[in-house]
């Protein structure tokens, strides 16, 4: 690197520090303070239950849990599905690698 580029990297390195450091006085200074009303912090908490509530919430039925079953699609083998519990992933068929360069050239090109 060069003299200029170096001296180039320090003043913008320099600027961003700076406009980093005045917009952040400046937010801090025109943020406004979220003061809690201390009045309503101070009522004390009655410890006696509501046991209306209590009863009402024992009494509720709690939802049976749904098993689901996923079929997986025939395989390109023409195996049958089979009933599969939870997320199956169906394997993907082989692809033949083709190693003969006369097997590899375009259908559509020409030979002149």
């Amino acid at each position: 690197m060069k003299d200029r580029d170096i001296f180039l990297i320090s003043i913008l390195t320099l600027v961003t520090a700076l406009c980093w450091v005045v917009f952040d006085a400046y937010h801090a200074y025109t943020a406004q303070l979220v003061t809690p009303n201390l009045e309503e912090i101070a009522i004390p908490i009655t410890p006696t239950l509501d046991e209306k509530l209590i009863h009402e919430l024992a009494g509720r039925q709690i939802p049976e849990t749904v098993t689901v079953q996923l079929v997986v699609p025939a395989s390109p083998t023409g195996r049958p599905a089979l009933p599969t519990s939870g997320f199956a992933v169906p394997s993907l068929p082989k692809i033949p690698v083709i190693s003969s360069p006369a097997a590899q050239a375009s259908p559509t090109a020409t030979t002149r």
